[in-house]
């Protein structure tokens, strides 16, 4: 990402090098932005019910999976003009992404995180004491800061700070800064009131325009889904008392358990490349257990080639072709003396499997690349994943055998989610990000005890 070019203007490009242009707000500007929309979103904490607020964004968000509506037809665009992704993963992506924008799957979230959705309107009585009275809400404003890995991440984002109630102020992702604006008007046509409660802007990467320290100054509570290093530069923005909410980078790995079936291969290739593994669900690694992980790597390599027939994938950039070329090597002088290693892909380099015998844990955020190993038990699993404990988001697993084992051994490294090869890209939409709620941690509670 580039400079500003000027004062007045942030300029950049998107991975695909699509242009990238927004206003540099002044201090005093971003001030009034955050007022406009704390305002906004006051007021209709006063006319709106959270079914109100379900409805306006669920329909609003459902208009940018829609391939016939005006705003599906713009959102694909902005995937394959921005990010390079071919028409039918773009599709995909958003068809994915929108299994938690329905009006059904919101409200089985707020349902499953704070109980009576009432809570959200004003006081309800306390099931857990007589007399006792509780509401839960977000502050009046919440400041979003956007990674660039994942399209629709921010979306999502809004979506939970709209429906605690808050203002949301946003930072949209580097590589892909347009889809939350474009929620932004969709929401502008289905509820005016809603859509003057989310403002979005974006920066590039490394800058710290006065929007940032301004909206992290005026912001009850800051999110952040990103890195060491931007989470370092937002704790030294904000005041002490504004609580930080972080959510960290994370990997995604796959598991072959002893009696996994040969069709887990084409299950590991679907979920390799959706979202062009740019999830930290993605999985970069699988393990193949009690068995040759050579082998399974002709099953990959063969289900890589179909699953590339079928949703075309995006040309590598000069730097991912520099990086996959150095990776094929590497493995490939691994097992030079002894055979131990196999690398499979083409020449294109649109994928890559990279198989050793043995146990191992290395792996790189490249494009359709996945890194298989072998392992003789679970048990020497757990050992050889001991210092990833806390950073791995998902795993993948195919087979039964072990499963329970496998599911324990996850919880003890603090895994989030253990689910079957496949669906790694689509947790369902009450998953725990991280093993936290995602609404949750928006709200504060007020306890009510009436005079006798």
């Amino acid at each position: 990402m580039g400079d500003s070019t000027s004062s007045e203007w942030h300029d950049g490009r998107s991975q695909a090098g699509l242009l990238i242009r927004t206003p540099r707000l002044s201090d005093h500007q971003a001030s009034l932005v955050a007022a406009s929309v704390r305002d906004s979103a006051l007021e209709a904490r006063a006319v709106r019910t959270h079914r109100d607020v379900l409805r306006a964004v669920s329909s609003a968000a459902l208009r940018l999976a829609t391939p016939s509506d005006s705003m599906g037809t713009e959102a694909e665009l902005l995937l394959t003009s921005g990010l390079g992704w071919s028409r039918k993963a773009a599709r995909e992506a958003l068809s994915g992404m929108s299994r938690e924008w329905t009006e059904s799957a919101l409200g089985k979230l707020v349902e499953a995180e704070i109980g009576d959705p009432a809570l959200l309107d004003g006081f309800a009585p306390d099931p857990t004491r007589d007399g006792r009275f509780r509401t839960a809400v977000g502050p009046p404003l919440v400041f979003q800061i956007h990674a660039g890995n994942v399209p629709g991440v921010p979306v999502t984002g809004a979506i939970l700070g709209l429906l605690a109630r808050s203002g949301v102020l946003a930072k949209t992702g580097s590589d892909e800064p347009g889809l939350l604006p474009l929620f932004a008007r969709a929401l502008a046509e289905a509820d005016p009131l809603l859509a003057s409660s989310l403002a979005a802007t974006w920066w590039p990467g490394g800058d710290l325009p006065p929007a940032f320290s301004r909206w992290g100054k005026e912001a009850g509570k800051v999110v952040v889904y990103g890195g060491d290093s931007a989470v370092r530069a937002v704790r030294l923005q904000i005041p002490p008392e504004v609580e930080l909410i972080v959510y960290g980078p994370r990997v995604g790995l796959a598991v072959f358990l002893p009696d996994a079936p040969d069709a887990a291969a084409a299950l590991l290739a679907r979920d390799v490349c959706a979202y062009e593994q740019r999830g930290c669900v993605s999985p970069r690694i699988a393990f193949v257990v009690e068995s040759d992980p050579l082998d399974v790597s002709d099953l990959v390599a063969a289900a890589m080639t179909e699953e590339s027939s079928r949703v075309e994938p995006p040309d590598v950039t000069e730097a991912e072709a520099v990086a996959l070329r150095t990776a094929r090597a590497e493995c490939e002088f691994a097992g030079l003396e002894d055979g131990s290693t196999r690398v499979s892909g083409p020449q294109d380099l649109s994928w890559t499997v990279l198989a050793h015998r043995g146990a191992g844990a290395d792996s790189e955020a490249l494009p359709r690349a996945v890194w298989l190993y072998g392992v003789p038990s679970l048990e020497s699993l757990e050992i050889l994943l001991r210092p990833f404990t806390g950073r791995i988001q998902s795993v993948g697993y195919a087979g039964r055998d072990g499963e329970t084992e496998l599911a324990r051994l996850a919880s003890r490294l603090g895994v989030s989610r253990i689910c079957a090869l496949g669906e790694m890209a689509w947790p369902p939409p009450d998953w725990r990000h991280e093993g936290r709620h995602r609404l949750l941690p928006l709200l504060t509670w007020t306890d009510w005890e009436p005079v006798p």
